[in-house]
């Protein structure tokens, strides 16, 4: 907008000055001088102009202000959880801004289940740094022997045959018997 008016002044004295140059001697001082004032006071409109309509752009963009009372009965506050609530922050009829704290919560029992996890978190930190260490040293002598002789009864076993073992041969005793006595009858 303002380059509009500029380009108008300047072709408008651009014409004025033409127009001095071809008739400098036949017009009266007066004339000059209001030809000369022109660009000027056209100008001066032009900026008028367009500060007058960024004015109105800026007042039409402004909040809308309006006067009154908003009646609010009840408040729910958004807790997470139930809770008793410790302390209020603010009083009945107070003005409140958004994201203000009207009031706190009671958190003896957050702080106890805190304590609760943070004990479980550290018994399995223990059961973990246990496990990382393994058993005690005459455990796994234990259970080295035990895997060594069942290796070895396994390994004198013959292919399609049961690995002897003290126990067993009371039951095949037993059950050869049974079987002779099935025979007999």
């Amino acid at each position: 907008m303002y380059a509009g008016a500029r380009y108008l002044s300047c072709r408008l004295l651009r014409s004025i000055q033409y127009q001095a140059d071809s008739n400098t001697d036949d017009q009266d001082p007066m004339k000059r001088k209001m030809l000369l004032a022109l660009p000027g006071i056209a100008l001066i409109a032009g900026g008028a102009f367009y500060w007058q309509r960024s004015h109105r752009q800026q007042a039409s963009t402004t909040a809308l202000a309006l006067y009154g009372n908003v009646d609010i009965r009840q408040v729910q506050p958004a807790f997470n959880g139930s809770a008793r609530i410790d302390r209020m922050l603010v009083s009945e009829g107070e003005a409140v801004r958004r994201g203000q704290l009207l009031a706190t919560l009671d958190s003896i029992r957050l702080e106890q289940n805190v304590a609760l996890l943070e004990a479980q978190v550290a018994a399995q930190q223990q059961v973990v740094a246990r496990l990382q260490r393994g058993n005690r040293p005459e455990g796994i002598r234990k259970a080295r022997a035990s895997g060594a002789r069942q290796g070895q009864l396994l390994r004198s076993a013959r292919p399609g045959e049961r690995p002897h073992r003290p126990g067993w041969r009371r039951q095949d005793e037993a059950h050869a018997t049974g079987c002779r006595l099935a025979a007999c009858r």
